[in-house]
């Protein structure tokens, strides 16, 4: 009993057809699945890079807090430690130009992540999707390909 390729064009076209679609599957779709997680990533990045500016930030306002309610606490006079206030508030001031430019930053990156997110999920289903026909294609195919060989053999 010797097989031979499928002659019948349907189910050569089943079988080679069903077999290109898994090749496609796995080639385009996952690498513009990568693609799109790669991306995400990068803008999760920048929203992590965004809160550790904001962090600095917001240790500069704490410290003038920090030197008034220690003043406060102690039962000092809080103008004793203006200077050390004021510097702080100095600090602040540094930073906001800083967090303007982080927050437009941030505000882009999450809308980037939700856009990426998207992309990533619809090439997900895509790749699912066009696997399921291939896999579905191939064995229609060559069930079709062995029943009609098995058929000339009678």
């Amino acid at each position: 009993m010797t097989f031979s390729l499928p002659t019948d064009r349907f189910d050569k076209f089943l079988t080679i057809g069903g077999m290109f679609l898994l090749f496609w599957a796995v080639n385009i779709s996952v690498t513009n699945y990568e693609k799109a997680e790669h991306a995400r990533i990068k803008a999760m990045v920048i929203a992590q890079d965004v809160q550790y500016k904001y962090k600095d930030y917001s240790n500069a306002v704490n410290r003038g807090a920090e030197i008034y309610n220690n003043a406060i606490k102690n039962k000092e006079d809080p103008k004793k430690y203006k200077t050390e206030i004021n510097k702080s508030l100095k600090d602040v001031e540094k930073y906001d130009p800083i967090i303007r430019q982080a927050t437009l930053d941030m505000l882009e990156a999450s809308n980037n992540l939700v856009l990426f997110e998207r992309i990533r999920n619809f090439w997900l289903f895509i790749t699912i999707i066009v696997f399921a026909v291939g896999i579905i294609s191939t064995i229609i195919g060559l069930i079709s390909w062995y029943k009609s060989h098995t058929a000339e053999l009678k």
